[in-house]
């Protein structure tokens, strides 16, 4: 069987306008090749797509998360963290981490973190 599951604190993160911010996720997986997802929702909007950090260690972001949004995925000890920096009052938003295994028919699973600036 294949196994995945993440895993974050469940509550909010707070920083100032101007600082930075660091989210946490755990996840477990069976899977040599994945993809882990940060996304995040905005009061009444639907979830944004942010950025996705491959097993091999490659990023794609998405324009918005060019120059203020990074992550890091260290596969040895499974872990992955999204940092904000130079924060803004737009970036308040519940962030989902979800992981993918690369490979088509496959579901995905998410967990959730709320910032507020």
């Amino acid at each position: 069987d294949v196994i995945y599951s993440v895993t974050q604190k469940v509550g909010s993160v707070n920083g100032k306008e101007g600082g930075s911010v660091t989210m946490e996720c755990h996840y477990d997986t069976s899977l040599s090749d994945y993809y882990l997802h940060w996304y995040r929702e905005q009061q009444e909007t639907q979830p944004q797509y942010v950025l996705k950090t491959y097993s091999d260690g490659s990023a794609y972001k998405a324009d918005f998360a060019k120059k203020r949004f990074s992550a890091e995925l260290r596969t040895s000890t499974k872990f992955s963290s999204l940092t904000i920096s130079q924060l803004e009052l737009s970036d308040s938003a519940v962030y989902y981490c979800a992981l993918e295994p690369h490979s088509e028919g496959n579901q995905s699973e998410t967990r959730t973190k709320t910032i507020s600036v």
